[in-house]
């Protein structure tokens, strides 16, 4: 049963002590518990999920894990701050374990419909291959494989001895300006992880060690558009850094919305959970669009589309206004964030 006084404890724990391994993993296990129930909806109303490229008996597992990387982004001084820097400002000593609970759904929700469009463009037989090659040479004898704090972690054997647990987990940017040095100056995938290690092993601010599926990430994202690191699609690197801006913004509005207004009316139209999951599912399909090339379909086919064609005549009289309500808010927080931001809002 699903223990809303259990779960926001959870998150405030974390949210407080991020470093702390008991906080992490109670966190952490939450996380993947809201995501993989999310695909697994998702894959119920007949959402085609990219599982093709993962072993049969774990995909969706291994699905949910390699959407949940990103969200768990590090950069230096700024631990979890996707989640952190989204969360802190919203809870305090007296919000609702409801609203607590919500926030973290809401975030979850819009994190895994976008990755999962990232997923579906990015995963191919290339990428696969890339997978594969990584855990390969991290099975040979140069590496040791072990668990902390219930993950899967690599060290490299040639380095100093020991594990160096103190550190702090090697940040996000840190780790991929590693992978792409190593990347731009070797070609064999045995020489590109040894490097990446060398630094890791060499630098005493961080541990010594990687969740695997951290390195896999790094690699995977410098790799991902088999053109060694250089930017999908040709685009600048400003071009690139804006576009990740406007995705985040998107995912953090739709997080927004579905915390602050579809919680409210869904005590008002008595909606069930799967009905607010459909309209989440919604929202964040449309400002996915919205994000990706600043238009859209029209607003009603995406509602339509969630609740499939048996049910569509519903639209004017059950969803239309709260389906309506809820795209003008979430357009107006991620018009603020952008110019908060200092760029130029969507029309």
């Amino acid at each position: 049963m699903f223990d809303r006084a259990r779960v926001a404890r959870a998150i405030r724990e974390f949210l407080e002590d991020p470093s702390q391994g008991s906080c992490f993993d109670a966190f952490y296990s939450v996380c993947f518990h809201l995501a993989r129930s999310y695909l697994a909806g998702l894959g119920r109303r007949g959402y085609r999920l990219p599982l093709e490229q993962y072993a049969a008996d774990t995909a969706l597992n291994d699905c949910t894990i390699d959407c949940l990387i990103t969200l768990f982004a590090c950069e230096p001084g700024r631990p979890y701050f996707l989640i952190r820097e989204y969360l802190l400002p919203k809870i305090d000593g007296q919000t609702p374990d409801e609203q607590v609970v919500a926030l973290l759904q809401g975030l979850v929700a819009g994190h895994m419909r976008q990755e999962l469009l990232r997923l579906k463009k990015a995963f191919d037989p290339q990428t696969a291959n890339l997978r594969r090659l990584v855990r390969r040479v991290m099975q040979g004898d140069e590496y040791e494989e072990s668990e902390r704090n219930g993950h899967p972690v690599w060290r490299w054997r040639g380095g100093r001895d020991g594990d160096r647990a103190d550190g702090d987990p090697v940040d996000t940017s840190t780790l991929r300006h590693w992978t792409l040095k190593a990347v731009q100056h070797h070609t064999q995938m045995p020489d590109r992880c040894r490097v990446v290690f060398a630094q890791l092993d060499a630098d005493d601010r961080f541990q010594n060690f990687l969740i695997s599926y951290r390195f896999e990430g790094a690699i995977i994202d410098v790799l991902g558009d088999h053109s060694d690191a250089q930017p999908s699609g040709g685009h600048s690197p400003r071009f690139e850094y804006i576009l990740r801006q406007v995705r985040r913004f998107a995912e953090q509005a739709v997080a927004d919305t579905a915390a602050d207004i579809l919680s409210g009316l869904a005590a008002k139209r008595a909606l069930t959970v799967d009905e607010q999951l459909i309209y989440v599912e919604a929202l964040s399909e449309l400002m996915s669009d919205l994000a990706e090339s600043g238009d859209h379909d029209r607003l009603p086919q995406y509602i339509k589309d969630e609740i499939g064609p048996e049910r569509a005549g519903e639209y004017l009289t059950r969803h239309k206004y709260i389906w309506d309500t809820l795209v003008a808010d979430c357009k107006e927080r991620l018009c603020d964030r952008l110019r908060a931001a200092g760029l130029a809002p969507l029309e």
